[in-house]
Formats: structure tokens, sequence, C-alpha cells
């Protein structure tokens, strides 16, 4: 499934999974890129993972059509549609579950690709984490952003660049990575058996962390992430049910 790794401080393509080696941090550990979407050069814009709607809006942001528009990337425990939702009649399951033979790390991801040619001004959403049981130093729940080609790049050696949101689960950068920067929404555990409302601030934080903000897209990629990391065969076991709701952006 996975074959090929990205050293710390290296740029990476277009990764669901931003990859890296060790970057000194107690935290640091080698997270693997995913070949069924990151099969390019770092000279390469990279393919959507589907057919772009250039009306630049987030296709079924609300799970209202199960998983409609959204690509799960194919894992151990690949996200599910579910029907305690926030609203309406739906969510997004993303279950992490591994035990004490896990050596290395898992995640459950579910990514879009927005065709729009602009930053968004607000990235907002609900969560909800139940079960949530710590087995390594390394796990949380977050998203990337990551702007695809266009101009004014404040990385121009790359195809695209990304903010990393850490909702919750850890307080220190995970790994290293050449093209992303991290913003910590909450370093502490999830919240859990309650939703969980998230707003981040796209455009700003471009302009905050890179001092640049990237315009005429190719496209825009939203991540949401579910993952462990640094779990050595012995360690304890652990488990998170995170659920997705109610996902909006605006321009």
């Amino acid at each position: 499934m996975f074959s090929r790794f990205a050293r710390s401080g290296a740029l990476v393509p277009l990764v669901v999974l931003a990859a890296c080696g060790s970057s000194g941090s107690s935290n640091a550990s080698r997270a693997h890129s995913n070949d069924a979407v990151n099969k390019t050069s770092s000279t390469t814009i990279p393919r959507p993972l589907a057919p772009l709607d250039s009306s630049g809006s987030l296709t079924n942001g609300g799970f209202e059509d199960a998983l409609t528009g959204w690509s799960r990337i194919p894992q151990t425990n690949p996200a599910q549609p579910d029907p305690l939702a926030h609203s309406g009649a739906g969510s997004a399951l993303a279950r992490l579950a591994f035990d004490t033979t896990l050596e290395g790390g898992t995640s459950t991801v579910l990514a879009q690709d927005i065709g729009t040619r602009q930053v968004p001004k607000t990235l907002s959403g609900w969560y909800r984490v139940d079960g949530w049981k710590r087995g390594s130093n390394v796990q949380y729940v977050g998203l990337v952003l990551a702007a695809v080609g266009g101009k004014h790049s404040p990385l121009p050696t790359s195809t695209n660049v990304q903010i990393h949101y850490m909702l919750g689960g850890i307080g220190a950068q995970p790994f290293g990575i050449g093209n992303a920067k991290f913003v910590f929404v909450d370093k502490a555990d999830p919240k859990s058996n309650t939703w969980t409302r998230f707003e981040v601030h796209p455009s700003a934080d471009f302009r905050r962390t890179w001092k640049s903000v990237p315009s005429a897209l190719k496209y825009l990629r939203l991540i949401l992430v579910t993952r462990v990391m640094n779990h050595h065969t012995g360690d304890a076991p652990g488990a998170a049910d995170v659920r997705w709701d109610d996902i909006a952006l605006s321009y």
C-alpha cells in the first residue's frame, strides 16, 4: 500500500498525509506518502482525485449523500458513512483502532479536491470524538489544506503549499515537512461524546505563517485526518471514533 518515504524538510508533491523522517522532536516519526494519490514528481502538478467542480464549492460537506464527493484513502480502516449526525441524517465516521502489535502508525483519511482559484477565508465544521484511548504520544485529529499550483506561492520549488490544522490530541509538530506549516487549534485531547465546532481562517493563516497567500490556484485539496504515529510493538493499544459533519468553506 505504501512504498515511498520523504525525509525531514523534504518537499512533498501532494500527499494525503504529509511524509517525513526525524525532525529532531521526540514526537517525530516516519509517515508514508500514499501512491494512490501521489505519483508525480515535485515539478508536476498532481492530478485531482476526481473531476473538479469549477464553482469552488465543497461537495456534500454535510455528508447527507453518504460519502459522495469524498475520496477514502485506502488504509486499514477506511472512513464510512454514519447515521449519528450533528445535523441532518448523516456524518462521516473515521475509526482509528490499533492493538499492541502495531509498529509505526495508521490513519483514516477523507479528502476532496475543490475547483477554486483562491484560498478560502474560513473553513468550518463539526467533529465528534467517542472512545478516545491514547496509545501513542502522536495521536491526533486534524485537517490539511493544500493550495495546488497557481501564482504567488511562498514556495516556488513545490507544486503545493500546505497548512496542517491540529484540532486536538497533540501539542508539538509531529513531523518535519518542507512545504507545510502547522497551526494548533487545540493541544489538549479531544473532548469526548460531544460535537465540537471548529473554524479556521486559511487565507489569514497563509499570510501569517507563510507570509504570502497563493492565488490563481489549480485547485485546493482538503484532507480530514485521524492519525496515530510513533507506535511500537508492545505499546498500549489505542482507539478513537471521529465523526465529521457540516464542513463548509467561505470566500
